[in-house]
């Protein structure tokens, strides 16, 4: 657990300085990640990079990166523009499928995989992975809710919450309660 969220710490990091200068990524996944020789994690593929607020060069309606780690207000075209919150969510389903070894929504077929993104609720990642903590599976669950507006609202937040479990302290990220869910 503490090397994924370790690794996850990192790519927070890397995403927190492209964000700082208005970089968006938009394919934060895990194939785009490596390990240098030294250890250190290196983001990939700025290829489907913009800035934040540019326009979108793109066919309208068209999904942009990887399907199984694009938010659900991308894949449903609802978004009006892509903000660091949707690199939040990749990143997040990024450490959801470091954490239990299992996709949160690839399914058989790629209209089975969009409707999981748009409309299903994963697998809650302790049921997955047993001994993962419970602060862990919040801030993996934070950052991967289906609403933009309950997400981490930077990086740098995601990044602080990471770097409070490392560091064994409280963190401030809160799953959706009961009755929300």
């Amino acid at each position: 657990e503490r090397a994924c969220v370790r690794l996850a710490r990192g790519l927070a990091d890397a995403l927190a300085h492209a964000h700082s200068r208005a970089v968006l990524h938009r394919d934060v996944k895990p194939s785009n990640v490596i390990l240098d020789a030294a250890g250190n994690v290196r983001l990939l593929d700025f290829g489907l990079s913009q800035l934040e607020g540019a326009s979108d060069l793109t066919k309208s309606g068209a999904l942009l990166g990887s399907l199984p780690y694009a938010p659900p207000e991308q894949v449903t075209g609802t978004a009006r523009e892509h903000d660091v919150r949707a690199d939040i969510y990749s990143l997040g389903v990024t450490l959801y499928e470091l954490l239990t070894l299992h996709s949160p929504f690839l399914d058989r077929n790629e209209a089975a995989t969009r409707r999981n993104v748009e409309l299903a609720d994963p697998k809650p990642a302790r049921q997955l992975y047993r001994g993962l903590s419970w602060e862990t599976a919040a801030v993996v669950a934070v950052a991967m809710d289906r609403d933009p507006a309950r997400r981490y609202q930077n990086m740098v937040e995601f990044a602080a919450d990471l770097q409070r479990i490392l560091d064994r302290r409280a963190i401030v990220a809160r799953p959706p309660g009961v009755m929300l869910r």
